[in-house]
């Protein structure tokens, strides 16, 4: 015989959640389940799958109107872009080259009078020229 225990615990949450959902979504399966099961507890579990869902849906309502209020404010922004000849291509470029001549905050070594370098490549202008003794002077 199969030792639940054990074969319950070598699952991942995922697994176990997979397994419950597929029992619950049975009505056949359900009254197996809860064949010799309380009523009062039943009632309990009921009460609060029924909280939980009043959750759930109050929370897409939300996000739904979140996600609404962010296209009406995308919609104005294209408006105001237009109103000043703007194409979506010219800020596609502009963000291109702010991140291709840019190093993160977190891969960079050096830093010196604002431009940040990863220690990696040819040295910007700003660290050209420094001896290694100059540029540890730097490292951030």
């Amino acid at each position: 015989m199969v030792d639940l225990e054990n074969f319950a615990s070598n699952l991942t949450v995922t697994q176990r959640r997979e397994i419950c959902f597929s029992e619950l979504k049975r009505r056949s399966r359900i009254r197996t389940l809860f064949k010799d099961y309380p009523i009062e507890e039943m009632r309990e579990m009921i009460d609060r799958l029924e909280a939980v869902l009043e959750e759930k849906i109050k929370e897409e309502e939300m996000l739904l109107i979140k996600k609404a209020e962010a296209i009406k404010e995308a919609e104005a922004i294209i408006r105001e872009m237009e109103k000043k000849g703007i194409d979506i291509r010219d800020i596609e470029q502009a963000i291109k080259r702010k991140t291709d001549n840019q190093v993160s905050e977190e891969t960079a070594k050096y830093v010196k009078d604002g431009k940040r370098w990863g220690g990696r490549g040819r040295r910007p202008a700003e660290f050209r020229g420094l001896s290694d003794y100059e540029l540890e002077k730097h490292r951030s």
